[in-house]
């Protein structure tokens, strides 16, 4: 089995997974089975592994009994639960139904089952990215577009009624590397929340350290650039010119104490330069000298840099 949605996130406030953040995921598995014409009705499925609540959703390539609809959520019962069989409900808790009729054809039933997994596992298994936003539904029936950054096609989404904190099921289909649709037999009372997290061919990071590497540049009396080649760290850089050829770059708590170093490769011209991390977890400062030792603006042309975060 493979995880194929989340629930009932925990401490989920950001499209950020912390490591130590804990998760309930839904594993689904799928499987033939027979549905008895009786009074109560009686799912026979080999070694099920189900218990009382879990929701199960039956669909068949002929006829299913005249009480049983495709599609829809049934709940198993307590009440006649063994190995290899159980009885169902449309209420959780409720009471068992009874089935009457004829029935046809190869029956199926599918149904989630709920695992705690840690923000540490989830990353393993799905790759540190995430998206997340909040909409309220058009029209039934009509599309309703979400474009992502994920620029992945291999992902896990959860739709989560805001006003009932509830899930939600939907008819998502996947047109672009970056865009899905979602489209609802009925709207939510009020807004959605979806929540995408993509895998794509990224794997866990297993460097001990968050990376910022690019090639930066400063003009004039202009603030820094940066060409981006890799950024681990969460944060996007946003350069402070503080006076000629000292510059700044600033994320309130990015850099931790004495696990922070920073590189800058010298470069043709006829000047020194270096970096040096500032004794605060909050600043990255670079700064630039000429032949003179003095300070001086305009010297930085296309120099590579990177900044290591370790663990």
């Amino acid at each position: 089995m493979s995880v194929k949605r989340l629930t009932d996130l925990v401490e989920f406030t950001d499209t950020a997974i912390n490591d130590l953040d804990f998760f309930w995921t839904d594993e689904v598995q799928e499987s033939t089975v027979t549905i008895s014409i009786a009074t109560p009705c009686v799912v026979g499925w080999t070694a099920h592994g189900l218990v009382a609540n879990n929701q199960v959703v039956f669909s068949t390539d002929g006829a299913l009994p005249t009480e049983i609809v495709a599609g829809t959520a049934y709940y198993v019962i307590a009440t006649g639960l063994t190995v290899d069989s159980f009885q169902i409900s449309l209420t959780s808790g409720g009471v068992a139904i009874n089935t009457t009729g004829a029935q046809s054809g190869v029956h199926s039933a599918s149904s989630y089952i709920s695992k705690k997994i840690s923000g540490l596992k989830l990353k393993s298994i799905l790759g540190n990215v995430a998206y997340s936003t909040t909409f309220t539904p058009g029209t039934v029936d009509v599309a309703n577009v979400i474009t992502h950054n994920l620029n992945t096609e291999d992902i896990v989404v959860q739709l989560w009624d805001v006003t009932n904190s509830e899930v939600i099921y939907a008819d998502i289909t996947f047109t672009s590397t970056t865009q899905i649709n979602i489209k609802f037999a009925s709207n939510p009372s009020g807004q959605v929340k979806v929540i995408v997290l993509g895998k794509g061919g990224l794997t866990a990071d297993s460097r001990p350290y968050k990376v910022l590497t690019g090639i930066v540049s400063q003009v004039t009396t202009g603030v820094p650039t940066i060409i981006i080649l890799e950024n681990t760290l969460g944060v996007t850089p946003v350069w402070s010119r503080v006076m000629a050829g000292n510059y700044q770059f600033t994320s309130v708590g990015t850099f931790t104490a004495g696990k922070t170093v920073a590189f800058l490769q010298m470069a043709t011209g006829s000047f020194n330069s270096h970096c040096q991390v500032s004794s605060t977890i909050n600043v990255i400062e670079l700064v630039a000298t000429n032949n003179a030792l003095s300070l001086a603006d305009d010297l930085l042309v296309s120099v590579p840099f990177e900044i290591r975060v370790y663990n």
